[in-house]
């Protein structure tokens, strides 16, 4: 048997190259494979800058990510929209809640009126990419089933898959909330994470509809986009008085609210030009997961994950993304982590074809 091909690159989105490249070679089907995604994010995500027919097009795709803030949670939609992947296994640490535990399918397409990608998930996840859109809106639309899983109750892959590792899978840093941290200290990450995180329409425990979620969600968007825009703080009474529509869309008391949002108010006074900047770029961000995982608690998740592999049998690809350089994996952990996922990967099926995305990591290894 061949060694097994193992791609690893920093980005994650750069994985999509070798899996275009595992297709056009045939060691992947065409279309209706798996790939079972360990990361602490969905990667759901897909730039709004980038028209959906680009998908069709690699190299553009990839530039186009690579341009992206986006890009590197961007690469999954366009294997589901193409018709290559007709399944995606997400398993999850613990400390990641960005979804719930559970399987649903949906729709992937390109926007009528926009030429975007959209998809039919009600997830409050996709509204708050902005990607939520009808089925009704959506031209050429893919399924996709989606399984939300962690350790050990993740289902078995049937047929080709592919095994997709993020190493912030084991250990997460929230690149966002620490450089917000580094800069303005610790109250004022977690003001922020409060003001852009603790929405009704965020929480899975929260019944809502899915039309109020949406409409939520837009409030909440427009309300701040023009909140920094306009500097509206500048004025208190125009300041609450733009605010006090969002009261009803958190899920503290009105009275805690609006304290938070004085205490906002404050803090937006006080800001720089570089300080504000950071902020409205690091806000929607702040509700990502962070936790820095211990020895233990790394030696737990490995040994579920090899337990795993004994069931699932041998994966046509392996990917691998370290997030090293974004810092989404913890620095200090990334080469410790990265030599036991392959030790792990060599016992369970052999002999690996180990390739590196950067030539650095290739000569330091």
């Amino acid at each position: 048997m061949e060694p097994l091909g193992v791609h690893v690159v920093d980005d994650h989105h750069h994985v999509l190259e070798p899996i275009h490249r595992a297709i056009r070679q045939r060691r992947l089907p065409f279309a209706n494979f798996t790939i079972v995604h360990l990361d602490a994010h969905a990667d759901l995500a897909f730039p709004p800058s980038l028209p959906a027919a680009t998908i069709f097009s690699p190299d553009a795709l990839y530039d186009g990510l690579d341009a992206s803030e986006a890009g590197i949670a961007s690469f999954l939609l366009p294997l589901a929209y193409a018709g290559h992947m007709h399944r995606l296994v997400w398993i999850k640490p613990p400390w990641a809640t960005q979804m719930a535990i559970g399987t649903h399918a949906f729709d992937v397409g390109q926007h009528k009126a926009t030429g975007c990608l959209g998809v039919t998930s009600h997830e409050s996840y996709f509204i708050d990419e902005n990607l939520y859109a009808p089925r009704d809106a959506l031209d050429k639309p893919a399924s996709l089933e989606l399984t939300v899983a962690e350790l050990p109750a993740a289902p078995v892959p049937e047929g080709p898959y592919v095994l997709d590792i993020c190493l912030d899978y084991f250990s997460t840093l929230n690149p966002f909330r620490q450089d917000i941290t580094r800069a303005m200290g610790e109250d004022t990450a977690s003001l922020l994470s409060c003001i852009y995180g603790d929405l009704s329409y965020k929480k899975k425990t929260v019944e809502l509809p899915h039309s109020t979620r949406l409409e939520h969600g837009r409030l909440f968007a427009s309300t701040i986009k023009t909140l920094f825009r306009e500097h509206i703080w500048d004025d208190g009474a125009a300041y609450d008085a733009h605010m006090a529509p969002l009261i009803d869309v958190y899920t503290l008391s009105p009275t805690a609210i609006v304290e938070q949002f004085a205490a906002f108010r404050k803090i937006l006074l006080a800001a720089s030009s570089d300080e504000l900047a950071m902020m409205e770029w690091a806000g929607p961000c702040m509700d990502l997961p962070q936790h820095k995982a211990s020895d233990d608690e790394i030696e737990g998740l490995l040994g579920a994950l090899e337990t795993f592999l004994t069931t699932a049998g041998r994966p046509r690809l392996v990917t691998i993304a370290e997030s090293k350089d974004d810092e989404y994996t913890p620095p200090g952990q990334v080469e410790m982590l990265l030599s036991r996922v392959l030790a792990l990967l060599g016992r369970q099926f052999g002999a690996l074809d180990v390739s590196y995305d950067d030539q650095n990591q290739q000569d330091a290894s």
